[in-house]
């Protein structure tokens, strides 16, 4: 069944108590083509060996004594049984209509647009960055005058810079970083090595937030959008109504282990007065000092 229905998230996000985040997954990519964005199902075959991996209780990992991924560890605290796991996922083409849209959908697809924020960048749910193209890919939009990389395009770029805003350090991966030992298992307790954690390696080094005025400056000059700039407004009002919604909110701010240096504690200095309630931060397993 390709539907949650809203009773029994309910019921799994009440169970779950403190882990119900882990139920919320989103997808960001960059679409292949104008009418589909994943025709040959290069980002699908990437995005599903990782949902095995969120999937598994730790019986299909290949390091011994791992405990598998937080999601199959938050059903097995819960006493839903790891073997239940399962999460919500939202991926933009299957989830919200698309052109041709009568006026019902029309109007249903601009109510979906208006929460993409809460899936990308809510401080508890989980953000996947399919960042990997194929081969050959940069090469043939720099002909067509397209973005030729995830950053480059305006709308994925938007959707990092949501999730990066104020989510917990290891829910925000980025799955271009992924190695074949990341892909061992997803995370959890057990497992000695990070470089053996999928959630540690591909959580690692990402940006820091960023101001609306600094959004909407690099949107202008150097991300691209398939339509043309006109998605520019829309785009830059999601940051801009995000951002303040949760700078004004947010009390606790944990970017805990994402190898950040002095150039992201540096940025990271610049924006923090305007969060103007936050009472914690944590930047601890951090090179602070490097």
């Amino acid at each position: 069944e390709a539907f949650f229905p809203v009773a029994e998230l309910r019921r799994l996000v009440e169970a779950l108590g403190e882990d119900w985040g882990f139920l919320f997954v989103a997808l960001s990519y960059r679409w292949l083509t104008k009418d589909h964005p994943d025709p040959e199902n290069f980002h699908l075959n990437i995005v599903a060996k990782v949902a095995r991996l969120y999937l598994d209780g730790g019986t299909g990992s290949l390091v011994k004594g791992a405990q598998g991924s937080p999601l199959a560890a938050a059903f097995r605290k819960a006493g839903l049984g790891e073997e239940n796991a399962d999460f919500a996922f939202f991926q933009d083409y299957p989830c919200l209509f698309q052109k041709p849209r009568s006026p019902e959908e029309d109007a249903l697809f601009k109510q979906g647009l208006s929460m993409l924020h809460v899936w990308y960048g809510h401080e508890q749910n989980v953000c996947w960055q399919q960042t990997e193209l194929p081969a050959g890919f940069a090469a043939e939009m720099e002909a067509l005058g397209l973005a030729r990389s995830y950053e480059e395009s305006g709308w994925c770029f938007v959707e990092a810079a949501v999730s990066a805003g104020v989510k917990v350090g290891t829910r925000r991966l980025d799955l271009g970083k992924r190695t074949d030992d990341a892909m061992t298992t997803y995370g959890g307790r057990g497992i000695a090595f990070p470089h053996w954690k999928l959630e540690v390696v591909c959580a690692a080094k990402r940006q820091p937030p960023l101001l609306p005025d600094e959004v909407r400056q690099l949107l202008e000059t150097e991300k691209k959008f398939t339509t043309g700039k006109e998605d520019v407004e829309v785009v830059d009002a999601l940051y801009r109504g995000f951002f303040e919604g949760v700078a004004g909110a947010a009390t606790v701010l944990t970017f805990k282990g994402l190898q950040w240096g002095a150039a992201e504690v540096k940025a990271l200095a610049g924006v923090l007065p305007r969060f103007s309630v936050l009472q914690t931060l944590d930047l601890s397993d951090n090179k602070l000092g490097a």
